[in-house]
């Protein structure tokens, strides 16, 4: 059951944040509750997937975890040399300055860049950070 709460939370909150690309659905729901309602709606439903993604880990935690995959034990080191990229990519987001010109959407670019935890044997990890990883390629995609 933790694996389906924890699923069905990842779905609610990307699919929310992957609302933001879609213009016109966007515009057409501000239209009907006014930008406030959306913006307290939104962070409502944030808010409910990420309840549903910790409730859900921890229900997968109290069962038991589940092996997927040994990983090398270089994966470690490959885990932390990938992380000082993605975190200064992440921080330029909100830094205008050179990578910011350069990349448009460094944030973007930081997630996708990000080890997603290739380190780890759980499958929960692996499922938790492919679907991040696919909703950062589909709003990078969108936002051409």
């Amino acid at each position: 059951m933790g694996l389906t709460t924890l699923i069905l939370g990842l779905a609610l909150f990307l699919g929310v944040h992957a609302l933001t690309t879609r213009r016109e659905l966007r515009a057409g729901l501000i239209a009907s509750v006014g930008e406030g309602g959306y913006k307290i709606c939104y962070a409502l439903v944030s808010l409910a997937g990420l309840v549903l993604i910790a409730w859900g880990f921890a229900d997968y935690r109290a069962a038991g975890q589940i092996e997927i995959w040994r990983p090398p034990a270089v994966f470690k080191y490959v885990t932390a040399v990938l992380m000082l990229p993605a975190v200064i990519l992440v921080v330029a987001s909100y830094i205008r300055g050179r990578i910011y010109t350069v990349l448009k959407h460094p944030m973007l670019a930081g997630v996708k860049l990000g080890p997603r935890r290739i380190s780890s044997p759980m499958a929960i990890s692996v499922r938790s950070s492919c679907s991040v990883h696919s909703w950062a390629g589909r709003c990078s995609t969108a936002s051409r």
